[in-house]
Protein backbone atom coordinates (compact mmCIF):
# COMPACT_ATOMS: atom_id res chain seq x y z
CA UNK A 1 0.00 0.00 0.00
CA UNK A 2 1.36 3.51 -0.94
CA UNK A 3 0.38 6.11 1.67
CA UNK A 4 -1.20 9.19 -0.33
CA UNK A 5 -1.81 12.46 0.94
CA UNK A 6 -4.98 14.62 -0.09
CA UNK A 7 -5.33 17.99 1.51
CA UNK A 8 -5.38 18.09 5.10
CA UNK A 9 -4.89 13.84 5.57
CA UNK A 10 -2.80 11.00 4.50
CA UNK A 11 -4.44 7.62 3.84
CA UNK A 12 -3.07 4.11 2.57
CA UNK A 13 -4.58 3.05 -0.84
CA UNK A 14 -3.32 0.30 -3.57
CA UNK A 15 0.45 0.94 -5.18
CA UNK A 16 -1.48 1.12 -8.67
CA UNK A 17 -3.76 3.76 -7.60
CA UNK A 18 -4.01 7.43 -8.39
CA UNK A 19 -5.41 10.72 -7.21
CA UNK A 20 -8.43 11.34 -9.45
CA UNK A 21 -7.62 15.16 -10.68
CA UNK A 22 -10.99 15.49 -12.30
CA UNK A 23 -13.10 13.94 -9.21
CA UNK A 24 -11.12 16.06 -6.48
CA UNK A 25 -12.44 19.12 -4.87
CA UNK A 26 -14.34 20.69 -2.45
CA UNK A 27 -18.05 19.30 -3.19
CA UNK A 28 -16.68 15.60 -3.32
CA UNK A 29 -13.60 15.83 -1.29
CA UNK A 30 -10.40 13.59 -2.74
CA UNK A 31 -11.30 10.76 -5.27
CA UNK A 32 -8.35 8.01 -5.37
CA UNK A 33 -8.87 5.41 -8.25
CA UNK A 34 -7.08 2.51 -9.78
CA UNK A 35 -4.68 3.80 -12.74
CA UNK A 36 -6.93 1.77 -14.74
CA UNK A 37 -10.45 1.11 -14.67
CA UNK A 38 -13.05 3.15 -13.02
CA UNK A 39 -15.26 0.75 -11.11
CA UNK A 40 -13.38 1.26 -7.71
CA UNK A 41 -12.60 4.47 -5.98
CA UNK A 42 -11.72 5.74 -2.33
CA UNK A 43 -13.63 9.22 -1.26
CA UNK A 44 -11.81 11.21 1.48
CA UNK A 45 -14.05 14.17 2.89
CA UNK A 46 -14.21 16.16 6.18
CA UNK A 47 -17.43 16.56 7.97
CA UNK A 48 -18.07 20.13 8.59
CA UNK A 49 -21.94 20.44 9.13
CA UNK A 50 -24.71 18.32 10.20
CA UNK A 51 -26.11 16.52 12.51
CA UNK A 52 -23.85 15.35 15.78
CA UNK A 53 -25.00 11.97 15.28
CA UNK A 54 -22.76 9.85 12.77
CA UNK A 55 -25.20 7.56 11.41
CA UNK A 56 -27.33 10.38 10.56
CA UNK A 57 -24.52 12.09 8.87
CA UNK A 58 -23.85 8.87 6.48
CA UNK A 59 -27.71 8.18 6.22
CA UNK A 60 -27.76 12.38 4.97
CA UNK A 61 -25.13 11.52 2.77
CA UNK A 62 -26.10 8.83 1.07
CA UNK A 63 -29.68 10.08 0.26
CA UNK A 64 -29.16 10.80 -2.85
CA UNK A 65 -28.06 7.45 -3.97
CA UNK A 66 -30.99 5.85 -1.54
CA UNK A 67 -33.89 7.62 -3.78
CA UNK A 68 -32.14 5.47 -6.89
CA UNK A 69 -34.01 2.15 -8.40
CA UNK A 70 -31.43 -0.71 -7.27
CA UNK A 71 -30.11 1.04 -4.06
CA UNK A 72 -29.78 -1.84 -1.11
CA UNK A 73 -29.41 -0.81 2.21
CA UNK A 74 -26.90 -3.43 3.78
CA UNK A 75 -26.62 -2.31 6.99
CA UNK A 76 -25.90 0.95 9.22
CA UNK A 77 -24.15 1.17 12.66
CA UNK A 78 -22.03 2.52 15.11
CA UNK A 79 -18.44 1.82 15.07
CA UNK A 80 -16.34 2.66 17.87
CA UNK A 81 -17.49 4.88 20.24
CA UNK A 82 -17.82 7.97 17.68
CA UNK A 83 -18.16 6.75 14.43
CA UNK A 84 -20.82 4.88 12.39
CA UNK A 85 -20.61 2.62 9.02
CA UNK A 86 -22.98 2.20 6.28
CA UNK A 87 -22.55 -0.85 3.71
CA UNK A 88 -24.97 -0.64 0.69
CA UNK A 89 -25.09 -2.02 -3.07
CA UNK A 90 -26.40 0.46 -5.93
CA UNK A 91 -26.41 -0.03 -9.57
CA UNK A 92 -23.27 1.35 -11.42
CA UNK A 93 -23.47 2.90 -14.44
CA UNK A 94 -19.90 2.48 -15.01
CA UNK A 95 -19.44 -1.37 -15.05
CA UNK A 96 -22.77 -1.58 -15.97
CA UNK A 97 -23.01 -3.54 -12.54
CA UNK A 98 -23.61 -3.64 -9.07
CA UNK A 99 -21.18 -1.25 -7.12
CA UNK A 100 -20.52 -2.41 -3.09
CA UNK A 101 -19.82 0.65 -1.13
CA UNK A 102 -18.83 0.65 2.43
CA UNK A 103 -18.89 3.94 4.07
CA UNK A 104 -17.23 5.02 7.27
CA UNK A 105 -17.51 8.03 9.57
CA UNK A 106 -14.63 8.58 11.92
CA UNK A 107 -13.68 11.05 14.70
CA UNK A 108 -9.90 12.03 14.82
CA UNK A 109 -7.93 13.10 17.98
CA UNK A 110 -8.73 16.72 16.88
CA UNK A 111 -12.49 16.10 17.18
CA UNK A 112 -12.86 16.34 13.14
CA UNK A 113 -14.75 14.32 11.59
CA UNK A 114 -14.05 12.68 8.14
CA UNK A 115 -15.88 10.18 6.18
CA UNK A 116 -13.94 7.35 4.03
CA UNK A 117 -15.91 5.88 1.68
CA UNK A 118 -14.76 2.46 -0.82
CA UNK A 119 -17.01 1.60 -3.41
CA UNK A 120 -16.06 -1.55 -6.36
CA UNK A 121 -17.86 -3.92 -7.84
CA UNK A 122 -20.21 -6.21 -5.81
CA UNK A 123 -18.63 -9.25 -6.51
CA UNK A 124 -15.60 -7.98 -5.16
CA UNK A 125 -17.32 -6.88 -1.84
CA UNK A 126 -13.91 -9.02 0.15
CA UNK A 127 -11.49 -6.58 -1.66
CA UNK A 128 -13.85 -3.41 -1.03
CA UNK A 129 -13.78 -4.66 2.50
CA UNK A 130 -10.09 -5.28 2.56
CA UNK A 131 -8.88 -1.58 0.99
CA UNK A 132 -11.01 0.08 3.49
CA UNK A 133 -9.51 -1.46 6.57
CA UNK A 134 -5.95 -0.78 5.13
CA UNK A 135 -7.49 2.64 4.63
CA UNK A 136 -8.85 3.24 8.01
CA UNK A 137 -5.95 1.88 9.80
CA UNK A 138 -3.84 4.47 8.03
CA UNK A 139 -5.83 7.25 7.80
CA UNK A 140 -4.26 10.39 9.91
CA UNK A 141 -5.62 13.78 9.84
CA UNK A 142 -2.90 16.40 9.41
Amino acid sequence: MLHSAGPGFRVAVPDDWQLSTSESGTAVGTVFRPARGRGSLLQVYRVTGGSGDPCEVLVEDSKGLSSRDGYLRISLGAKDTTGCEIVYEIPDGETNGTAHAVGRLTVASDGSRWVLLGVGPAAEAKAVRTRMAAALGSFRPE
